[in-house]
């Protein structure tokens, strides 16, 4: 296909980010990858980045986007981005303050179906390589999937919360009264 092996493009503001950066680099050969780093948040062209469009595509024509720590805790608005393109993230569970295992599972209230790098960067190559060689389309579909649910089941949470806080009864319509089968 057409997509990209590995896309980066955000800010190379700390280590754990230019290690991150570094393995990108040598993840997928140079013609299936495409990394960026900046220095600023929201960098355009002018700027060493790439533009809103042109980064979304890029995104959105990637198989792997790493997905390297804040500075503070692991999360990364980068992961959304990918989840919601197709991509699988490759999250990070190290900040340049130490380890935070289990930050994803914690987040996600479960298990997460996506990659998560427990230590070194240098270990990029080895978690995309066997995905990409052999079931990617298969993984992607089911992080896709598990992404759709968890933003359904979190929306019917917040309007449950909503509902809660209000002090109404909530209007409980499941998705077999909403739906309609003709034959």
């Amino acid at each position: 296909t057409g997509r990209l092996d590995v896309f980066f493009c955000g800010q190379d503001t700390h280590d754990r980010r230019h290690k991150a950066i570094e393995a990108a680099q040598t993840s997928a050969r140079p013609e299936r990858r495409r990394v960026v780093a900046t220095r600023e948040f929201l960098a355009d062209g002018s700027k060493g980045g790439l533009d809103r469009g042109e980064y979304a595509l890029m995104m959105a024509e990637t198989k792997f986007a790493p997905c390297p720590s804040g500075p503070e805790s692991p999360d990364s608005f980068r992961l959304y981005e990918a989840l919601e393109a197709g991509a699988i993230p490759i999250a990070d569970e190290v900040t340049p303050r130490g380890a935070m295992p289990g930050y994803w599972d914690f987040v996600f209230g479960g298990p997460v179906p996506f990659p998560v790098m427990p230590g070194d960067w240098r270990g990029l190559a080895a978690v995309i390589q066997p995905i990409a060689e052999r079931s990617w389309t298969e993984r992607a579909s089911r992080i896709h999937a598990w992404w759709l649910q968890f933003k359904r089941r979190l929306a019917y949470q917040l309007v449950d919360a909503v509902h809660e806080l209000a002090g109404t009864a909530p209007e409980h319509v499941t998705p077999d009264e909403q739906i309609t089968v003709l034959i």
